[in-house]
């Protein structure tokens, strides 16, 4: 008898295990789409011009434009007659969302690399370096509270997601439920998208040139030296053998979102703060001065001894505060605030001498005059319902602004009644 015991007791628990009361579950897994390593890092190529569908951060140099098409790459315009911009090419660069310019090299983020392009000739760009895995893995944005299935680092950048849907049975009194993990989504608006506020290569030297950047800006040129701010990190680069680029570390930044340089400044707009650090000539910062806030997205341009910020709420930087606020930053280790200006959602914002505008999202743009810096709210110059826009860089006259319509660009040499003198629209899906 004992020789059939434990037989049977084996076949009545997988019996009385099978007779278990289970449930069936459906739900809809968005599966990763890779694109490899290896053809990520071949991909800078031109292409012929293509339309407009995605815009993001905007540069502007030399009488050409660069438009990011948000994680594919730039449009690059011809704006020698801004009443007629002519796109010229386009830079393919998958997972590109910022940009600056040195001399003839143009920096972009690609995914997790940083990449250096030769520009000199607009119709055969060339990338000349690459620096891999400098920035996080990062995976593009997703349908808030979807599920997505696991991502496998190893087989390349994740491009976008096929749905799947799967149907599984679990047991009734379990506990047991299909997780799946989360990441940090790439972003685009709320971080980071003027002649004298953004002009990202800050001092040049000698025949050195940079071009002209938005507040949202999260790339910076100062000399040989590029930063780029990553998650909470301030990535540092030596830049000044483009063929060559060297990785020279990372400064931590808390919650960070924004970067404009100033003479020998680097500000940094952060959810709750505007930081203030010194370079030196070895590229190294220093921090200087510190003023705090409620938290809030915040971008940052610059005019002589102020800096001008926006704080939007109501976004993932918290808080319900919506305000235009400009500091007196004559004393860099003790900055002060000393205007605030009621606004609706802003966005972006530029300076030109002592006009400012402002991309107050839904209630258009507002522009000020700036020379009385405590009363500016009491200046306004102008608002323009019509004009819906995330950033805004004043050039010789012309006032370039990116949307969700498109890229425009603005007359403003009567600022109460500024013309719009040519658009790229944003073309349907």
């Amino acid at each position: 008898m004992k020789k059939i015991f434990f037989p049977l007791l084996i076949l009545f628990a997988l019996i009385s295990d099978g007779c278990k009361d289970k449930f069936a579950v459906e739900y809809t897994v968005l599966e990763p789409e890779y694109m490899s390593y290896e053809d990520l890092r071949s991909a800078v190529v031109n292409e012929a011009p293509v339309p407009l569908k995605h815009p993001g951060k905007i540069y502007f140099k030399d009488n050409y434009i660069f438009v990011n098409e948000y994680m594919e790459g730039i449009h690059v315009f011809d704006n020698s007659d801004p009443a007629h911009p002519e796109e010229v090419t386009f830079i393919e660069i998958p997972g590109n969302i910022d940009m600056a310019i040195r001399n003839q090299t143009l920096f972009a983020d690609s995914y997790t690399d940083l990449v250096a392009i030769d520009i000199a000739d607009l119709q055969n760009v060339k990338e000349v370096s690459r620096l891999t895995a400098v920035f996080p893995y990062t995976i593009p944005s997703y349908e808030e509270g979807a599920r997505i299935g696991s991502v496998d680092q190893t087989k390349g950048v994740v491009i976008g997601w096929t749905k799947k849907t799967i149907h599984e049975e679990i047991p009734e009194i379990s506990n047991y439920y299909p997780v799946h993990p989360s990441w940090k989504e790439l972003t685009n608006g709320d971080y980071a998208l003027t002649t004298n506020s953004g002009i990202s290569g800050g001092s040049a030297n000698g025949a050195v040139t940079f071009g002209v950047a938005g507040s949202l800006a999260c790339f910076g040129l100062y000399g040989d030296y590029l930063y780029a701010l990553s998650d909470y990190k301030l990535k540092h680069f030596d830049v000044s053998d483009n063929t060559a680029m060297q990785d020279l570390g990372s400064y931590s930044i808390p919650d960070p979102e924004t970067v404009s340089i100033y003479n020998d400044l680097l500000f940094i707009g952060g959810n709750s703060s505007v930081t203030i650090y010194q370079i030196n000539e070895a590229g190294d910062l220093t921090e200087k001065g510190l003023f705090e806030h409620v938290t809030s997205c915040d971008p940052v341009v610059i005019q002589g001894d102020y800096a001008f910020y926006t704080l939007r709420g109501g976004t993932r930087c918290g808080s319900e505060v919506n305000e235009l606020h400009v500091l007196d930053i004559s004393d860099i280790t003790s900055p002060t605030r000393i205007s605030i200006v009621e606004m609706t959602e802003p966005f972006g914002l530029g300076i030109d001498d002592d006009m400012l505008f402002v991309c107050d999202g839904s209630d258009g743009l507002k522009v000020y005059d700036a020379a009385n810096k405590k009363h500016i709210g009491l200046n306004q110059i102008g608002h323009f319902k019509d004009i819906q826009a995330r950033d805004a860089i004043p050039v010789n006259g012309y006032l370039f602004v990116i949307g969700d319509d498109g890229f425009s660009q603005y007359d403003y040499s009567d600022p109460a009644n500024i013309k719009r003198v040519s658009l790229i629209p944003v073309q349907p899906e």
